[in-house]
């Protein structure tokens, strides 16, 4: 990997002191003018704290400004993929920006190239995109989530855009309550209770950083849901895909994704309700109350999951593996694919995929049962586990195995018995 020569002006420099993480970025060939737009949105590592965190994980990079299509279109505003040639190099591409990647122990290298006609946008980016990754090579998530906290205490919320997490946060924090995020958080999954640590992004925002490094001790989480009656929480009635589906991650090198499944496993025995939000009226006092019930519960251990690899089903493996001779196909998960079983749950990291992926609960059944076993006794096992019509049971079966191999993620050959 190239140095840093030759370079005009100093690095941009994010810190986030709280997790040891320092993140540079050198550029080329930008203006003045969008320089100093740059120096003053990423500010952070011009302070004493930010100096202070580059005894962690260190991630430097050199961007060089070109007039052609670079990485990802603008309308893809949050796309951003790793492709991985070994455990040590690798490949990023985000929203106007690509580069090749090196990994060095704990710490990234990257040079590459941003849109010269979107400079802010494609460093944004950029540093969204090294960031996840290096926390997520620390067993650190990312989520599309905002947090609010009392006392040292906090709790996420969840939602797909426009679900009104980023605006209960808001009300919440216009109501005393203190907001780490309106919409991204990382959690530190290994501490118990997990660790809430503040990011350097804002929607709304292209001002200076303010606060990034804050923490607090994740005690819960909750689905936003707009339109109630009155504020209360609820049980929520799937967590585990709740919690999977706000979680932002990259492909990690070869060797780390178990990493990454553990951390995930982690995060999902946080405990996670539905949080009913009325158009009007307080908040604050149900949003408190809810908060201290949640801290009066034991810390749940730091290796708490779901379950493992084989969880749910395991049983049925076991009875239904003697039939694995039938059938004209046999079915097999390709090796290069790392799952666990959560609650039920496949949850599984593909190269060929977005990085964190879940099943519903017939894929999680037939993802389970792919260990070379025919087809017929997969489609056998799910009539008798969802009491169905074997057409309508096989025709699920093959329309699931086929588009999982087409993506590179399970496979199938004759049967020796066909």
């Amino acid at each position: 990997m190239a140095q840093m020569k030759g370079v005009s002006g100093e690095p941009l420099v994010v810190a986030l002191p709280s997790l040891g993480l320092r993140l540079s970025v050198a550029l080329e060939g930008v203006s003045s003018e969008h320089r100093e737009a740059l120096g003053a949105r990423w500010s952070a590592g011009r302070d004493e704290e930010g100096r202070g965190a580059a005894a962690g994980t260190e991630v430097a990079v050199i961007l060089r400004a070109s007039s052609g299509e670079v990485g990802f279109p603008a309308s893809a505003l949050v796309a951003a993929a790793t492709r991985w040639a070994g455990p040590r190099r690798g490949e990023l591409r985000a929203n106007g920006v690509e580069m090749a990647l090196e990994v060095e122990g704990d710490a990234l290298r990257g040079e590459g190239t941003f849109d010269e006609a979107r400079p802010r946008g494609s460093v944004e980016a950029a540093v969204r995109a090294l960031m996840t990754l290096a926390l997520a090579r620390r067993g650190v998530l990312v989520l599309h989530a905002a947090a609010v906290a009392h006392g040292g205490d906090a709790v996420v919320l969840l939602g797909a855009s426009g679900a009104g997490k980023t605006t209960t946060a808001r009300r919440l924090g216009r109501e005393g309550l203190r907001r780490l995020s309106d919409d991204l958080i990382a959690i530190e999954t290994k501490a118990s209770p997990p660790v809430l640590h503040r990011l350097p992004f804002e929607r709304a925002g292209r001002g200076p950083l303010r606060g990034a490094g804050e923490v607090a001790r994740c005690r819960g989480g909750a689905l936003v849901q707009k339109g109630a009656a009155c504020v209360q929480v609820l049980e929520h009635g799937d967590p585990v895909r709740a919690w999977v589906e706000a979680v932002i991650a990259l492909g990690p090198p070869p060797g780390e994704v178990e990493g990454l499944l553990k951390a995930v496993g982690r995060l999902c025995a946080v405990p996670l309700g539905v949080l009913e939000v009325p158009a009007q009226g307080a908040l604050s006092p149900e949003v408190r109350r809810w908060i201290e019930a949640l801290g009066e519960v034991a810390p749940f251990p730091v290796d708490a999951s779901a379950g493992g690899p084989q969880a749910r089903g395991a049983g049925v493996m076991r009875e239904e593996r003697g039939q694995a001779g039938r059938g004209a196909r046999q079915v097999e998960r390709a090796p290069n694919v790392a799952f666990r079983v959560l609650d039920g749950v496949v949850v599984l990291v593909a190269p060929s995929s977005p990085a964190i992926q879940t099943l519903n609960e017939v894929g999680s059944l037939v993802w389970q049962l792919a260990d070379g076993r025919s087809l017929d006794a997969i489609v056998d096992a799910v009539v008798d586990a969802f009491e169905v019509e074997h057409a309508v049971a096989q025709a699920d079966v093959e329309r699931f195995v086929e588009a999982l191999e087409a993506r590179g993620m399970l496979r199938s050959r004759p049967s020796a018995a066909g």
